[in-house]
Protein backbone atom coordinates (compact mmCIF):
# COMPACT_ATOMS: atom_id res chain seq x y z
CA UNK A 1 0.00 0.00 0.00
CA UNK A 2 1.41 3.56 -0.68
CA UNK A 3 0.20 7.05 1.13
CA UNK A 4 0.16 9.93 -0.08
CA UNK A 5 1.53 11.81 2.95
CA UNK A 6 3.52 10.28 5.86
CA UNK A 7 1.66 9.77 9.17
CA UNK A 8 2.45 9.88 12.29
CA UNK A 9 3.46 7.33 14.46
CA UNK A 10 -0.05 5.33 15.29
CA UNK A 11 -1.31 5.79 11.69
CA UNK A 12 1.97 3.68 10.98
CA UNK A 13 1.04 1.09 13.59
CA UNK A 14 -2.33 0.62 11.78
CA UNK A 15 -0.85 1.02 8.41
CA UNK A 16 1.58 -1.76 9.51
CA UNK A 17 -0.50 -3.93 10.80
CA UNK A 18 -2.38 -4.25 7.34
CA UNK A 19 1.15 -5.29 5.68
CA UNK A 20 2.20 -8.07 8.34
CA UNK A 21 -1.31 -9.34 8.66
CA UNK A 22 -1.19 -9.09 12.23
CA UNK A 23 -4.23 -9.93 14.23
CA UNK A 24 -7.43 -7.92 14.57
CA UNK A 25 -8.33 -5.67 17.46
CA UNK A 26 -10.94 -7.27 19.84
CA UNK A 27 -13.04 -4.06 19.16
CA UNK A 28 -12.75 -1.79 16.22
CA UNK A 29 -14.19 1.23 17.87
CA UNK A 30 -11.27 1.86 19.71
CA UNK A 31 -9.43 2.46 16.47
CA UNK A 32 -11.50 4.66 15.97
CA UNK A 33 -11.25 6.74 19.10
CA UNK A 34 -7.75 6.58 18.58
CA UNK A 35 -7.82 8.24 15.63
CA UNK A 36 -10.79 10.59 16.54
CA UNK A 37 -7.88 11.71 19.00
CA UNK A 38 -5.47 12.90 16.46
CA UNK A 39 -4.93 16.12 15.85
CA UNK A 40 -4.46 16.63 11.97
CA UNK A 41 -7.38 15.93 9.86
CA UNK A 42 -5.20 14.25 7.33
CA UNK A 43 -3.84 12.08 10.31
CA UNK A 44 -7.21 11.01 11.29
CA UNK A 45 -8.43 10.45 7.73
CA UNK A 46 -5.32 8.18 6.78
CA UNK A 47 -5.91 6.46 10.41
CA UNK A 48 -9.78 5.92 9.67
CA UNK A 49 -8.74 4.44 6.55
CA UNK A 50 -6.00 2.42 8.05
CA UNK A 51 -8.85 0.78 10.68
CA UNK A 52 -11.28 0.23 8.01
CA UNK A 53 -8.44 -2.23 5.89
CA UNK A 54 -7.88 -3.77 9.53
CA UNK A 55 -11.42 -4.86 10.05
CA UNK A 56 -11.55 -5.84 6.35
CA UNK A 57 -8.26 -8.10 6.46
CA UNK A 58 -9.75 -9.62 9.63
CA UNK A 59 -13.21 -10.63 8.13
CA UNK A 60 -11.39 -11.96 5.42
CA UNK A 61 -8.77 -14.35 8.03
CA UNK A 62 -12.00 -15.38 9.72
CA UNK A 63 -13.76 -16.31 6.63
CA UNK A 64 -10.80 -19.02 5.12
CA UNK A 65 -10.25 -20.10 8.58
CA UNK A 66 -13.45 -21.70 8.36
CA UNK A 67 -13.24 -23.89 5.31
CA UNK A 68 -11.19 -26.76 6.39
CA UNK A 69 -8.45 -27.49 3.79
CA UNK A 70 -8.99 -30.47 0.78
CA UNK A 71 -6.62 -32.57 2.88
CA UNK A 72 -8.69 -32.49 5.68
CA UNK A 73 -12.07 -33.49 3.98
CA UNK A 74 -12.33 -37.76 3.93
CA UNK A 75 -13.49 -38.63 0.82
CA UNK A 76 -15.12 -42.20 2.19
CA UNK A 77 -16.83 -40.17 4.54
CA UNK A 78 -20.38 -41.08 3.64
CA UNK A 79 -22.51 -38.53 2.14
CA UNK A 80 -25.91 -37.89 3.58
CA UNK A 81 -28.82 -38.04 0.91
CA UNK A 82 -32.69 -38.39 1.26
CA UNK A 83 -33.78 -41.93 1.04
CA UNK A 84 -37.44 -42.65 -0.24
CA UNK A 85 -39.93 -42.08 2.58
CA UNK A 86 -41.44 -45.30 3.59
CA UNK A 87 -44.89 -45.98 4.58
CA UNK A 88 -45.81 -47.24 8.03
CA UNK A 89 -47.70 -50.26 6.49
CA UNK A 90 -44.88 -51.08 3.94
CA UNK A 91 -42.86 -54.15 3.98
CA UNK A 92 -43.21 -58.03 5.68
CA UNK A 93 -45.01 -58.77 8.67
CA UNK A 94 -45.76 -61.93 10.70
CA UNK A 95 -48.52 -62.43 13.23
CA UNK A 96 -50.46 -64.76 15.27
CA UNK A 97 -54.16 -64.82 15.29
CA UNK A 98 -57.09 -65.82 17.23
CA UNK A 99 -60.69 -66.59 15.91
CA UNK A 100 -64.09 -67.90 16.25
CA UNK A 101 -66.47 -69.43 13.58
CA UNK A 102 -70.10 -68.91 14.20
CA UNK A 103 -72.94 -71.62 13.13
CA UNK A 104 -75.77 -70.48 10.95
CA UNK A 105 -77.71 -73.30 12.03
CA UNK A 106 -78.43 -76.17 14.85
CA UNK A 107 -77.46 -79.80 15.01
CA UNK A 108 -80.07 -81.80 17.27
CA UNK A 109 -82.13 -85.36 16.69
CA UNK A 110 -84.62 -85.69 14.22
CA UNK A 111 -87.44 -88.21 14.91
CA UNK A 112 -88.96 -90.03 12.30
CA UNK A 113 -92.23 -91.75 12.17
CA UNK A 114 -92.18 -96.02 10.70
CA UNK A 115 -95.64 -96.95 9.74
CA UNK A 116 -96.16 -98.82 13.10
CA UNK A 117 -97.72 -96.26 15.17
CA UNK A 118 -95.91 -97.86 18.50
CA UNK A 119 -92.58 -97.48 17.06
CA UNK A 120 -91.22 -94.16 16.87
CA UNK A 121 -86.80 -93.81 15.42
CA UNK A 122 -84.80 -90.89 15.48
CA UNK A 123 -81.63 -90.04 13.88
CA UNK A 124 -78.56 -87.35 14.43
CA UNK A 125 -78.91 -84.07 12.04
CA UNK A 126 -75.62 -82.19 11.59
CA UNK A 127 -75.46 -79.94 9.23
CA UNK A 128 -72.44 -78.77 7.29
CA UNK A 129 -72.72 -74.94 8.50
CA UNK A 130 -73.80 -75.92 12.04
CA UNK A 131 -69.70 -76.17 13.02
CA UNK A 132 -68.61 -73.89 15.31
CA UNK A 133 -65.95 -72.74 17.77
CA UNK A 134 -62.26 -71.52 18.12
CA UNK A 135 -59.20 -71.12 16.24
CA UNK A 136 -55.57 -70.38 16.53
CA UNK A 137 -53.31 -69.23 13.47
CA UNK A 138 -50.16 -67.82 12.34
CA UNK A 139 -50.20 -65.15 9.13
CA UNK A 140 -47.31 -63.78 6.99
CA UNK A 141 -47.76 -61.23 4.49
CA UNK A 142 -46.09 -58.11 2.75
CA UNK A 143 -47.86 -54.52 1.95
CA UNK A 144 -47.25 -52.18 -0.43
CA UNK A 145 -48.14 -48.35 -0.51
CA UNK A 146 -48.68 -45.73 -2.80
CA UNK A 147 -49.54 -42.55 -0.96
CA UNK A 148 -52.91 -43.90 1.34
CA UNK A 149 -53.54 -46.74 -1.13
CA UNK A 150 -52.63 -49.98 0.04
CA UNK A 151 -51.66 -53.57 -1.39
CA UNK A 152 -50.31 -56.85 -0.23
CA UNK A 153 -50.61 -60.30 0.14
CA UNK A 154 -51.03 -62.62 2.86
CA UNK A 155 -50.58 -66.52 3.64
CA UNK A 156 -52.42 -68.15 6.97
CA UNK A 157 -52.50 -71.56 8.58
CA UNK A 158 -55.58 -71.96 11.44
CA UNK A 159 -55.83 -75.01 13.72
CA UNK A 160 -59.59 -75.11 14.76
CA UNK A 161 -61.30 -76.69 17.50
CA UNK A 162 -64.59 -75.99 15.65
CA UNK A 163 -66.77 -78.98 15.99
CA UNK A 164 -70.57 -80.24 16.34
CA UNK A 165 -72.15 -83.18 17.45
CA UNK A 166 -75.35 -84.55 17.44
CA UNK A 167 -76.83 -87.96 19.04
CA UNK A 168 -80.10 -89.81 18.85
CA UNK A 169 -81.07 -92.89 21.13
CA UNK A 170 -83.71 -95.57 19.78
CA UNK A 171 -84.94 -98.19 22.35
CA UNK A 172 -86.49 -100.74 20.32
CA UNK A 173 -87.56 -102.95 22.86
CA UNK A 174 -86.81 -106.26 24.58
CA UNK A 175 -87.44 -110.16 23.66
CA UNK A 176 -88.39 -112.55 26.64
CA UNK A 177 -87.79 -115.81 26.99
CA UNK A 178 -88.69 -118.73 26.10
CA UNK A 179 -90.00 -117.89 22.45
CA UNK A 180 -90.91 -120.00 19.66
CA UNK A 181 -88.81 -119.55 16.60
CA UNK A 182 -90.81 -122.44 14.61
CA UNK A 183 -94.09 -124.39 14.51
CA UNK A 184 -95.20 -127.59 12.45
CA UNK A 185 -98.19 -129.18 11.81
CA UNK A 186 -98.28 -132.22 9.60
CA UNK A 187 -101.35 -134.86 10.10
CA UNK A 188 -99.54 -136.80 7.19
CA UNK A 189 -95.86 -136.83 8.78
CA UNK A 190 -95.09 -140.07 10.97
CA UNK A 191 -94.42 -139.70 14.43
CA UNK A 192 -91.08 -140.28 14.30
CA UNK A 193 -90.07 -137.70 11.64
CA UNK A 194 -91.96 -135.18 14.29
CA UNK A 195 -89.81 -136.37 17.09
CA UNK A 196 -86.64 -136.01 15.51
CA UNK A 197 -87.18 -133.02 13.73
CA UNK A 198 -83.87 -131.27 13.38
CA UNK A 199 -83.03 -128.23 15.34
CA UNK A 200 -80.50 -125.57 13.76
CA UNK A 201 -78.32 -123.38 14.96
CA UNK A 202 -80.16 -120.50 15.94
CA UNK A 203 -77.97 -116.97 15.36
CA UNK A 204 -77.16 -114.71 18.22
CA UNK A 205 -80.15 -111.95 18.63
CA UNK A 206 -80.73 -108.92 21.03
CA UNK A 207 -82.67 -109.51 24.71
CA UNK A 208 -82.84 -105.75 24.89
CA UNK A 209 -81.82 -103.64 21.63
CA UNK A 210 -81.31 -99.67 22.18
CA UNK A 211 -79.05 -98.04 19.84
CA UNK A 212 -77.43 -94.63 19.61
CA UNK A 213 -76.37 -93.08 17.32
CA UNK A 214 -74.14 -90.30 17.03
CA UNK A 215 -72.37 -87.89 14.13
CA UNK A 216 -69.47 -85.50 15.08
CA UNK A 217 -68.42 -82.83 12.34
CA UNK A 218 -65.01 -81.14 12.52
CA UNK A 219 -62.93 -78.64 10.68
CA UNK A 220 -59.82 -79.18 12.11
CA UNK A 221 -57.16 -77.44 10.15
CA UNK A 222 -57.14 -74.63 7.20
CA UNK A 223 -54.66 -72.59 4.89
CA UNK A 224 -55.46 -69.73 2.55
CA UNK A 225 -53.74 -67.24 0.83
CA UNK A 226 -55.62 -63.91 0.17
CA UNK A 227 -54.93 -60.30 -1.74
CA UNK A 228 -55.93 -57.49 0.67
CA UNK A 229 -56.21 -53.42 -0.52
CA UNK A 230 -56.92 -50.31 1.60
CA UNK A 231 -56.51 -47.04 2.61
CA UNK A 232 -54.40 -45.61 5.30
CA UNK A 233 -54.41 -42.69 7.61
CA UNK A 234 -51.28 -42.34 10.15
CA UNK A 235 -51.21 -45.30 12.02
CA UNK A 236 -54.66 -46.66 10.63
CA UNK A 237 -55.88 -48.77 7.79
CA UNK A 238 -58.65 -49.74 6.95
CA UNK A 239 -59.07 -52.99 3.95
CA UNK A 240 -60.80 -55.64 2.37
CA UNK A 241 -59.31 -58.96 1.62
CA UNK A 242 -60.28 -62.05 -0.95
CA UNK A 243 -58.59 -65.11 -0.81
CA UNK A 244 -58.81 -69.31 -1.71
CA UNK A 245 -57.99 -71.92 0.06
CA UNK A 246 -58.56 -75.76 1.24
CA UNK A 247 -59.89 -77.03 4.84
CA UNK A 248 -59.42 -80.44 6.33
CA UNK A 249 -63.03 -81.78 7.00
CA UNK A 250 -63.66 -84.71 9.80
CA UNK A 251 -66.60 -86.95 9.88
CA UNK A 252 -67.30 -89.02 12.55
CA UNK A 253 -70.26 -91.54 12.82
CA UNK A 254 -70.82 -93.80 15.72
CA UNK A 255 -73.07 -96.67 16.57
CA UNK A 256 -73.59 -97.53 20.23
CA UNK A 257 -75.08 -100.55 20.61
CA UNK A 258 -73.58 -101.37 24.31
CA UNK A 259 -76.39 -100.77 26.12
CA UNK A 260 -77.91 -103.44 24.33
CA UNK A 261 -78.15 -107.47 25.59
CA UNK A 262 -77.11 -109.79 23.17
CA UNK A 263 -77.97 -113.35 23.59
CA UNK A 264 -75.09 -115.32 22.76
CA UNK A 265 -75.27 -119.19 21.68
CA UNK A 266 -79.37 -119.27 22.28
CA UNK A 267 -80.28 -122.62 23.63
CA UNK A 268 -83.01 -124.65 21.60
CA UNK A 269 -86.18 -126.99 22.50
CA UNK A 270 -88.40 -129.08 20.51
CA UNK A 271 -91.47 -129.47 21.93
CA UNK A 272 -94.78 -131.72 20.81
CA UNK A 273 -98.06 -129.39 21.44
CA UNK A 274 -100.15 -131.61 20.12
CA UNK A 275 -100.17 -135.51 18.18
CA UNK A 276 -99.17 -133.63 14.40
CA UNK A 277 -97.06 -130.84 15.61
CA UNK A 278 -93.54 -129.78 16.60
CA UNK A 279 -92.16 -126.38 17.73
CA UNK A 280 -88.38 -125.37 18.46
CA UNK A 281 -88.33 -122.51 20.77
CA UNK A 282 -85.43 -120.82 22.68
CA UNK A 283 -85.62 -121.00 26.15
CA UNK A 284 -82.35 -119.70 26.80
CA UNK A 285 -78.77 -118.33 26.74
CA UNK A 286 -75.04 -119.75 26.44
CA UNK A 287 -74.09 -115.84 27.51
CA UNK A 288 -75.10 -112.93 27.42
CA UNK A 289 -72.88 -109.56 26.36
CA UNK A 290 -73.45 -105.87 25.34
CA UNK A 291 -73.94 -104.97 22.18
CA UNK A 292 -70.98 -103.51 19.92
CA UNK A 293 -69.82 -99.98 19.10
CA UNK A 294 -68.73 -99.29 15.47
CA UNK A 295 -67.36 -96.05 14.14
CA UNK A 296 -65.47 -95.26 10.97
CA UNK A 297 -63.87 -91.45 10.43
CA UNK A 298 -63.84 -90.17 6.98
CA UNK A 299 -61.46 -87.31 5.96
CA UNK A 300 -61.52 -84.97 2.98
CA UNK A 301 -59.87 -82.04 1.83
CA UNK A 302 -62.34 -79.36 0.47
CA UNK A 303 -61.76 -75.71 -1.34
CA UNK A 304 -62.83 -72.89 0.32
CA UNK A 305 -63.40 -68.95 -0.44
CA UNK A 306 -62.96 -65.92 1.81
CA UNK A 307 -64.44 -62.72 1.30
CA UNK A 308 -63.93 -59.94 4.44
CA UNK A 309 -63.11 -56.43 6.27
CA UNK A 310 -61.21 -55.10 8.36
CA UNK A 311 -59.27 -52.37 10.47
CA UNK A 312 -55.53 -52.40 11.88
CA UNK A 313 -53.59 -50.10 13.93
CA UNK A 314 -49.69 -49.69 13.79
CA UNK A 315 -47.93 -48.97 17.67
CA UNK A 316 -44.70 -48.63 16.50
CA UNK A 317 -43.45 -52.01 14.73
CA UNK A 318 -46.23 -53.72 16.41
CA UNK A 319 -49.93 -53.60 15.01
CA UNK A 320 -53.08 -55.24 16.24
CA UNK A 321 -56.05 -56.38 13.85
CA UNK A 322 -59.49 -56.76 13.99
CA UNK A 323 -61.41 -58.11 10.77
CA UNK A 324 -65.00 -59.91 10.01
CA UNK A 325 -65.00 -63.16 7.26
CA UNK A 326 -67.42 -64.74 4.99
CA UNK A 327 -65.92 -68.03 4.65
CA UNK A 328 -67.74 -70.27 0.94
CA UNK A 329 -67.02 -73.82 1.89
CA UNK A 330 -67.36 -76.03 -1.11
CA UNK A 331 -68.00 -79.92 -0.24
CA UNK A 332 -69.97 -82.95 -2.62
CA UNK A 333 -73.40 -81.52 -1.59
CA UNK A 334 -73.01 -78.21 -2.92
CA UNK A 335 -72.18 -74.88 -1.19
CA UNK A 336 -72.46 -73.34 2.47
CA UNK A 337 -71.68 -70.45 4.37
CA UNK A 338 -70.09 -69.70 7.96
CA UNK A 339 -68.85 -66.29 9.15
CA UNK A 340 -66.21 -65.65 11.08
CA UNK A 341 -64.41 -63.43 13.14
CA UNK A 342 -60.73 -62.63 13.88
CA UNK A 343 -58.16 -60.84 15.80
CA UNK A 344 -54.52 -60.47 15.07
CA UNK A 345 -51.41 -59.44 16.74
CA UNK A 346 -47.50 -58.86 14.89
CA UNK A 347 -44.73 -57.27 13.82
CA UNK A 348 -43.25 -55.49 10.96
CA UNK A 349 -39.89 -56.30 9.96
Amino acid sequence: MTLSFVPNGAALLLVGCIVSSCPAHADISNDLKFCAGLASGKERLACYDAAARIEERSNAVQQHAAIPPSSAINPKRAIPTASRPVGRFDGGYIGGTIGYDINLTSADAVSNAYPYPYFLNSYPNVPSDSVHGSKLGLLAGYNATSGPLLIGFEARYQYNFNRTSASATNDHGRTSLPFTTLSLTCYACDQSFLDNYPINNISQFNLRSITTSKIELSRPQQADVSFRAGITHEDWLLFSKIGLGAEEVVSVPTTDNSASVVCNSPIAQRTRPDYSSVAIAVVGCGSTSPGPVTSVASRNINPLAIFGVGFERNFGAYFARGEAEFVAHLDQAGAYYTPSVNMTAGYRF
